[in-house]
């Protein structure tokens, strides 16, 4: 007597849509960690450049000629009493930053007070933000852009 020997295995149809699936959830998944990604990049440029305003208004305690300064494409601490850069920061691609009122420097006074009230208003990919100096303040605050 002969047996018949079953061949275990996948048909070529069970292949297909256990590979369709898995490409689907692949796909699902980078497009949700592309969107953290963005968010992740936002975030820690802004901490950075509130890092750097506070490194200024620290600094302006001993030398009151400090200021920040945008430039096309990166922001500077300068010190006109040293006549030196102090700090320069690149502004990432799709980045945009903007003080209002319109001005292209600011800064603290030895005090830690804001110069002149105003805000910057921080263009990334994941969003606009907006952070504020009132008068007689010297912390900024984010305020939620409309």
């Amino acid at each position: 007597m002969h047996q018949a020997h079953k061949q275990k295995g996948f048909s070529l149809l069970e292949l297909i849509i256990v590979l369709g699936l898995a490409s689907l959830l692949i796909s699902i998944g980078t497009g949700v960690y592309s969107h953290l990604f963005v968010e992740a990049e936002a975030k820690q440029f802004k901490n950075r450049l509130e890092q750097d305003l506070l490194y200024l208004q620290q600094y302006t305690q001993f030398d009151r000629s400090a200021k920040l300064y945008l430039d096309k494409g990166k922001y500077e601490i300068y010190s006109s009493r040293l006549k030196k850069v102090l700090l320069v920061q690149e502004i990432p691609e799709g980045y945009a930053i903007t003080i209002y009122p319109s001005a292209l420097s600011f800064g603290f006074n030895q005090t830690g007070t804001a110069l002149a009230p105003g805000n910057f208003t921080i263009r990334t990919p994941a969003g606009t933000d907006k952070l504020v100096f009132p008068l007689g303040k010297g912390r900024g605050r984010y305020e939620e852009s409309r």
